[in-house]
């Protein structure tokens, strides 16, 4: 895939000693022909930020930006990256996660035309290992996030239309410049749920969210993928007061520019705003019925760390005509080149000395 300046893409990778993801990602990365340019923000300790740069350092197609960010928390390495990123657009990526590299141009190609608009991503699909780790076939594949939009004129109404169907635009693409000014109040911030939060709502404050009918993500699913697992013990967390306030005065200030409301108002949309966030994460799931019963109960035998977490989501882990390993590795499917080079990553199977390393760090793991 060549690369355009008009349609390339930063792509923001905050890690911490997990360089067997990093080489991962960097090997799908080179087997994708990727021509977006990946930013690591590596918090690792020195034998797992070694091999992250002999990665980097033997990378032949893919261009690289490393950024050493020791003792750093994950908010604050993420803005240094997006702060350091060339391009127009970017989009955070976790290192265990894939963004398939048509579908980020596609976006960004929308974005260049359509200046009402603040992000644009498309589908996502979520996916299990058949053991934990880096290493794995694919044992069950379904949709993640469904068809994401948030395109009400209004900025209130747009709010409340998204945190409604609440989904997360970070890893939509985005304008650098913009994201980097949504960022900037939470870089010191050390509240890990409010990174998340409050600047996908200052996103789509900012402007609308398009859907693009294109494969574009792909996540793995593991215990510690969202941002609020235990909504109790975030609340009465030491760090939740200052996040609070960090994040009414962003969203104070943003609602005042988007929708021109007055100070007072801007705070009780605000604050509404969360109450709304927070009323979904305590509403229990009371989805009932046996469809894809199979899956959960393998999921439940073989991963019961992860089945707890994936209960919250396993109606979009059923596998749909469209969403499978077979049927997206056709070569008539419009992803087969690129889903097959993430599926030959995940295997271990793709031709990479990188990936080399971490087979053999893998199999003397204990």
């Amino acid at each position: 895939m060549e690369r355009n300046a008009q349609s390339t893409v930063g792509l923001v990778m905050p890690t911490l000693n997990r360089a067997d993801f990093v080489i991962r990602q960097l090997a799908f990365c080179e087997a994708a022909r990727s021509p977006h340019t990946v930013y690591i923000g590596d918090s690792s300790g020195d034998a797992q930020s070694e091999r992250i740069r002999q990665a980097v350092d033997a990378l032949h197609d893919t261009r690289c930006v490393y950024v050493r960010c020791e003792g750093y928390p994950q908010n604050k390495t993420t803005l240094k990256l997006i702060s350091a990123v060339e391009e127009k657009y970017c989009a955070i990526i976790p290192d265990d996660d894939f963004l398939f590299p048509s579908g980020l141009s596609r976006c960004a190609a929308f974005l260049e035309g359509a200046p009402e608009y603040s992000t644009a991503q498309g589908r996502a699909i979520l996916f299990t290992l058949d053991c934990p780790g880096p290493l794995g076939d694919v044992a069950a594949l379904g949709d993640y996030w469904g068809r994401p939009t948030a395109e009400a004129d209004d900025p209130t109404r747009r709010l409340r239309d998204f945190i409604a169907n609440y989904w997360v635009p970070l890893f939509s693409v985005h304008r650098t410049r913009d994201f980097l000014e949504d960022w900037t109040p939470f870089g010191p911030v050390a509240d890990r749920a409010f990174g998340e939060i409050a600047p996908s709502l200052l996103t789509i404050a900012r402007g609308k969210s398009r859907f693009i009918d294109c494969m574009y993500l792909a996540r793995q699913a593991h215990a510690g993928q969202y941002a609020v697992s235990d909504v109790i013990r975030w609340l009465t967390s030491a760090d939740w007061h200052s996040a609070y306030r960090a994040f009414e005065d962003a969203m104070r200030d943003a609602l005042m520019r988007s929708a021109g409301l007055t100070d007072e108002l801007a705070r009780k949309v605000a604050r509404e705003l969360l109450y709304l966030y927070l009323a979904q994460r305590f509403r229990p799931d009371t989805r009932r019925g046996s469809r894809g019963s199979s899956l959960r109960e393998w999921l439940k035998e073989r991963h019961p760390a992860f089945y707890g977490v994936l209960r919250g989501v396993r109606d979009r882990l059923l596998p749909a005509d469209s969403l499978s390993v077979s049927k997206l590795s056709q070569p008539s499917s419009p992803y087969h080149s690129e889903f097959c080079s993430l599926v030959d990553c995940v295997r271990g199977t793709a031709r990479s000395r990188e990936l080399a390393s971490v087979r053999r760090h893998v199999a003397h793991d204990p």
